[in-house]
Order: structure tokens, then sequence, then C-alpha cells
């Protein structure tokens, strides 16, 4: 630091982070110790992986602190990834923490040797330090808040939670990678699970508990992505600003930015949420009612079409509760995003007013310029998303391209030869993304087939339901940008340049980087309604996926697109005009952002009410549910267990979104078959779902002792189990389980009176073909 420390600065701050953690204690009682763990871990991994940050963001104010956590992480978890896939590590607690520490060490050396040598040391004084600590509160008493809420509905239980808990906790039980999958026993899980590998590595990393760890990573994800929002809004508007720039427009240019991302509906809220709810109140109509799912079922279901689409934004994922590749994965993309706008508004700054740098091809000036930090790390994110969220991987490769190519053509004008060097920087992260990937993709098959031109398009009055609220701020921001520039600019420029290169190069570079992600955004809009990628759905849902994993992605960068806006307007060089279109963008933005709070209501009920029990136990449903008093003591059971590979375990297969598979996930079990559609989904072949879905009927209900044993032995089936959904499948479906036959398969080593149904026993059978 280049001011001296005095302790006495921070007392506030001191006292507001021992409140917040005597709050938890307060609010979670028993269960804070799996919080404290957790977030003690992260904090730790943050501190240990500043110094790489702090070079990357050098021209934060915050020196891109919050970011620490993430690149820790995500550097630790990809390391230990690989040494398990080649055998060398196992996936241990221990070893997870080992691994952390010692490249926390190793990076924090070579770091300091540099600035010793090069005297390249990042200075931190008094402000970047409050900001940093700031942004610490706010990250915990985020998490705080909403853990306290997630604590009234915590089950993985309903929609695909049941499922992300079931990997996170087959991971954390694994020795080596790949990932054997619950649902389709002996194969590796071709999914893009590498966000809950993530999840399951803080766990590890926090010697934790898995049913407790899958919530707090949820809400984990959305207070780093409210920072994270914060922290590259607040830069952005910095930049703009420049000696002009005001803390105080920073941080409400930031919480908009954060509140944008995190809980910013679209206008659906607004039009059926709240006029339609008072026009029908008005008119007497109490059959109306507003349920906020609807604004991720709208295109194709208002009116009914034969093209239905899923209009998610990150708002409704915080409420629903899936840990799912696309949640998990915000954390990650905005820290590619604060990499974008790090390197963009660093180079500019090399740049200088009307400064040309030069580029030369000179081994060592190739190596500093085309393999710079920026260049590695965007490599490195890109690649890792194509194992997390494949999507993100295509939008991500996109967007570091094009800002490489705008950046370099920006510094270092256009010419020739910086083309050739844009290219060969992109090249770099192209080769980068897909060597990081190796181990899980030598273990995955691609399940789309293929891309297709659209056959139905979203209504344009539904188009302009979703997305005129987001696009307009943007455009109307960019114009008056754009006039402001054009008034500004020196009349002895060269003219010969048409109008918008004299822009990319001369404008500021905070405009550019929100022209870039105002034009991807609107491009990630439109192209479901040119092509989309066909999976396994008919044609009433063929582009459902693709219109969802691209238009979340524009939320992601409108909400911090908006935040930058509406400060801008109100502030920079303000007229009468900027002002009122500000507010008059600002109060329909504040009401789709309050459409996360009445969520969080509808869903999770009074969170005042403490009568209510409260957990964050995700198993909890396993409990009070009567169906599973049974089936909870054999997962008990089967978690006592001492092995160095999860057992195979038989239970009956089903649709998705039901019980089946409830043993796999809640144990971490694998078994034959799960939800049968999604396997049929990643496998792309229904045959072989159907396979396997005819031997499991042949085990239960067959009357051949040997073809049976021939099934065991096929799918190295350990234990037998049957329970009350077993009995829902076939007893009760007219095709009996041929319990004689299944008994001299082995030992019983539970048998458990069927409380849910009367003369019915539950039992948990040690295959045994001796």
């Amino acid at each position: 630091m280049n001011k001296k420390f005095n302790y006495k600065d921070y007392v506030p701050e001191s006292a507001i982070f021992i409140i917040l953690l005597g709050m938890i204690g307060l609010l979670f009682k028993e269960e804070s110790v799996y919080i404290y763990k957790w977030y003690f871990a992260l904090l730790i991994v943050g501190i240990g992986f500043f110094s790489l940050t702090k070079k990357i963001f050098k021209n934060f104010t915050d020196r891109g602190y919050i970011f620490s956590k993430v690149l820790g992480v995500s550097i630790s978890g990809m390391v230990v990834f690989w040494l398990s896939n080649l055998k060398l590590l196992k996936f241990t607690p221990l070893n997870c923490a080992f691994i952390t520490v010692l490249l926390a060490v190793i990076i924090s050396t070579v770091s300091i040797l540099q600035d010793k040598k090069k005297d390249t040391t990042v200075s931190i004084d008094k402000d970047n330090l409050k900001l940093m600590i700031a942004e610490e509160l706010m990250f915990l008493l985020l998490l705080t808040c909403l853990l306290y809420m997630k604590s009234f509905k915590p089950d993985a239980y309903g929609t695909e939670k049941f499922m992300d808990y079931g990997f996170m906790n087959t991971m954390t039980k694994l020795t080596y990678f790949p990932v054997e999958d619950i649902w389709f026993a002996s194969e590796n899980l071709n999914y893009y699970y590498l966000g809950q590998y993530f999840a399951a590595f803080i766990n590890q990393l926090s010697f934790n508990d898995v049913r407790f760890s899958y919530n707090i990573m949820f809400y984990t994800v959305c207070s780093m992505a409210f920072v994270e929002a914060f922290s590259c809004t607040y830069k952005l508007i910095q930049t703009k600003f420049g000696a002009g720039f005001k803390k105080v427009h920073g941080i409400i240019g930031g919480l908009l930015g954060g509140a944008g991302v995190c809980f910013e509906g679209s206008a659906h809220f607004i039009v059926f949420g709240i006029v339609l709810n008072a026009y029908n109140a008005i008119i007497g109509n109490t059959e109306y009612s507003y349920w906020f799912p609807e604004s991720t079922r709208y295109v194709g279901y208002v009116p009914e079409r034969m093209d239905k689409t899923i209009t998610e934004t990150p708002s409704y994922s915080f409420v629903i509760g899936d840990l799912h590749a696309h949640v998990i994965n915000i954390m990650f993309v905005l820290t590619i995003i604060g990499i974008i706008i790090a390197f963009a508004t660093q180079m500019a700054d090399k740049k200088g007013k009307n400064q040309k740098l030069q580029l030369d091809f000179t081994p060592k000036d190739f190596v500093l310029k085309a393999l710079n930090p920026t260049v590695l790390l965007c490599g490195f994110f890109t690649g890792f998303f194509q194992g997390n969220n494949y999507w993100d991987y295509a939008i991500y490769m996109m967007i570091s391209a094009l800002t490489v190519l705008f950046v370099d053509f920006k510094v270092y004008g256009f010419n020739k030869k910086c083309t050739l060097f844009s290219v060969i920087q992109i090249a770099f992260i192209m080769a980068i993304a897909n060597i990081v990937i190796l181990p899980f993709k030598l273990n995955f098959t691609k399940m789309e087939g293929g891309i297709f031109l659209c056959e139905n398009h979203t209504l344009f009055h539904q188009l302009l339901v979703l997305w005129l609220l987001p696009v307009a701020t943007a455009v109307i921001c960019l114009v008056f940008a754009i006039k402001d520039y054009l008034n500004d600019e020196d009349k002895t420029q060269d003219k010969k340049i048409n109008v918008l290169g004299r822009i990319i190069v001369n404008a500021n570079i905070a405009d550019l980087i929100v022209m870039l992600f105002t034009c991807c955004s609107i491009g990630l809009i439109l192209i479901p309604e040119i092509i989309y990628v066909k999976d396994i759905y008919n044609i009433d849902y063929a582009r459902a996926n693709t219109t969802f994993k691209l238009t979340y992605q524009s939320c992601i960068m409108f909400g911090i697109i908006t935040g930058y806006a509406l400060i801008s307007l109100f502030t920079f060089k303000k007229t009468k005009v900027k002002k009122i279109l500000a507010c008059v963008l600002l109060v329909p933005t504040l009401v789709c952002m309050s459409y996360y709070f009445v969520s969080c209501h509808n869903w999770f009920g009074n969170i005042f009410d403490s009568s209510r029990q409260r957990t964050l136990n995700a198993t909890a449903f396993m409990q009070n549910n009567p169906q599973f008093v049974e089936d909870l003591q054999v997962v008990d059971y089967l978690n006592s267990l001492d092995y160095d590979k999860p057992p195979v375990v038989l239970e009956n297969y089903g649709d998705a979104y039901t019980d089946a598979g409830r043993m796999s996930v809640a144990s971490g079990c694998p078994t034959v078959l799960g939800w049968y559609a999604h396997e049929w989904l990643w496998r792309f072949s229904q045959e072989a779902v159907e396979s396997r879905a005819a031997d499991i009927r042949e085990i239960y209900t067959g009357y051949d002792l040997d073809t049976t044993k021939e099934l065991i032995k096929k799918y190295n089936i350990q234990y037998i189990y049957i329970g009350q959904f077993e009995y829902q499948s076939y007893d009760f479906a007219g095709t009996p389980i041929n319990l004689y036959k299944l008994l001299q398969l082995g030992d019983v080593e539970l048998q458990l009176e069927n409380s849910y149904y009367g003369g019915y026993h539950n039992y948990l059978i040690k295959v045994n073909l001796d």
C-alpha cells in the first residue's frame, strides 16, 4: 500500500463484518458451521490468488478483488480435474486444499519476484481497500439474506434440482474422474457437468457436507454475480467519466448493474403481472392471477402456437433453485466479461490520446502482446465453458474475438499488420480453449443434431414485450454517446477514415465496449429467429433450447449495460432531454427488478413467519415426506458404506421430474437407468435407453433366474432396492415384482415395513451370485 495503514479507518467495516457473521450464527444455528466453512474457504482462496488478479485488473479501483475468488476456484479446480482424470490425484478434500494452497503460493511468489525485478507492483491505497472491503461485505450480506430465504424451501426436489444434486453428490464420492453417470451405470456422464464439478470442488475444498453445500453454492453464484456485475459497471462508468468521475456515480450504477443481472425480469412482468392484474381487479375478474414462471413460457403459449420457446432470465433461475450448468456459469461468464473490460480499458490507457502504439513481430514483442494474460485467461475460461455450458463457449469465444479485433484496431489502427496480429491472438485463444478442456472432451460425445433454419418465429409484439426496454436503454445511450463524440471530435481529424472507423479509433473505450455488448446481445436475440440447433424435441419445441441459452446471455450483458446507460444519460454531459429519458427508462427498469422479490414471495412464502421450519439441508424432502421414510433409512445405510467406488444400486427408472432415481440422487450411487427422456437426450439414442429399460423390467418382474443373473453381471449391480416407487411401477401396474426370485440373488441387508403401503416391505438386497 502506498499509504500507511490505519486500522481506525476500517472500524465500521470490521463491525459490519462481525455483525454479519453473528447473524449467520443466529439465523442458521447448528447449520451455520457449513456456511462458515464454505465462506472462509472462498475468502482464503480470494486472498491467495489476489496477487494474480490485481495484475489482470490493475486499472480497476477494486483491483478485481471479487474476481480473485472465481479465478482461484477456476484455476485450482481445473488443475485438480486434469490430475484426477490422469489418475495422478484422488478427488479428496485434502488433495483439493493442498493443490489450491500450492498454486496460490506459487502464483504469489512469482508475482513478488516479478515486482522486485521489474518494479511493476500494483499499488493499493485506502480507496482501493475500502472498495474491496465493501464488495466483500456486499457478497457476505447477500449470501446471508439469500440463504435465509432459501432455508424455507431448501429441497433438491422438483424441476431438475433432483438431477443437479445427484451429480454434485456423486462427484463428492469419486476417487478419480471422469464421472460415472448416476442414471446410466457403467457409462461416463455424457452431460455438461463442469458446473456441478466446480460446486463439488468447493465442497471438497471447504471440507463440507454436500447436503448443505448444494444450497450454499446456488446462492454463492447469485451473490458473486451481483458483486461481479457491480465491479464491471463501476469500471465502465469510471472509464466513461475519466477525471470527472464521482464514486457515487460508480456505486449507484454498479448497484443497478448488479440488480440488472441478478434480479431484473422482462417487461412481461409489467404487462401481465401489473397492468393486466390491475385491469382484472378493476373489472372484478377474480380468476386472473399472475404466476412468475409465466414470463419464461410466453412465446408459443400466449397465444397458443406450435412454437414454444423458453425465455428464462437469471432472476427466475435464482428463485426456482436449479443448480444447472447455465446458472453456475454466470459467475464464470461475468469473470470473462470483467477480463474483457480490463483488457480493453488498459490497452486504451496505453494508447493515450491520438497516440499510436508500435506493433512489431519480433519474438519478444510477439510473446508479450500475443500471449498476454488476458489472451490466456479468455482461452482458459471459454475452454472449460465447453464442459459447463457449450452455448457460452460459442458466445464468449465470439465476444473475445470481437474484443481483440475492436481493441487492436483502436490501438494499432486499421491495417493488414494489425489484422494479422488480431487473427494470431484469436487463434491462440481458440488453441488454449481446446487444450484446457481435453480431459472432458475425450470422454464426451456431442448430443446435438445439426443446425437448421427456423420454421417458426416469435411474434413481433412478443419481441417488444421481452426486449424493447433493455434494447431501447442501450441504443438511446449509445446514440447520445456517438452524438457527443461527433460534436467534440477534433476538426483536424483525418476524414479519410469513415465515421465508424473514427468512432472505433477515437471514441471513449467504455462506450465502445457497451456498443460491442449491445450488438452481441441483440444478435443473440435475433439468431434463434433465423437458425436453431436440433435436439430430440419435436417441431413444437424445436428452437426452445437455442432461444433459452442465447437470450440468457443477452440478459446478463443487458444488466450491466442498463446500469451504465442510466448513469451515463443522467449525469454525463447532462441535458434536460437526457435526464428525462433516463428517468423514463429508470421507472420500468426498477419495476422489472421488483419481479425477483414478487417471485420470491410466491415461491418461498412468508419468510417472516418464524413458526415455519427452516433448514439448508437439500435432502430435507426425504425427511418430511412419508413416502420417503424407508428410502431415507436405506440412503443412510448406503452412505455409511466404505468403498473406493460407489456401488451400482438398482432401482426402477421413470419419466423426467418424477421420483425415479431418488436413491441414486440421495446416495450418490449409480443406477442402471434414471430419467428416461434425459438419458435419451444425452445419449441421442432412444434405442440404448429402451434397452436398459427392458433389462430393468426383466430383473424386477421376469421369471428366468439365469437371465436375471446375466443382466446383473452386465451392469455390475451390487445392490437391488425394492421400495414404494418400485411397487407403484410394477405391483400396482399389474406386473408384480418377482420377490421370490430377487431374494435368491443375495442377502437382505435391510427389510423395512413400508409405512406408506400397508402390508408391503422395502428390501435392500446385497447381490451375491456365488
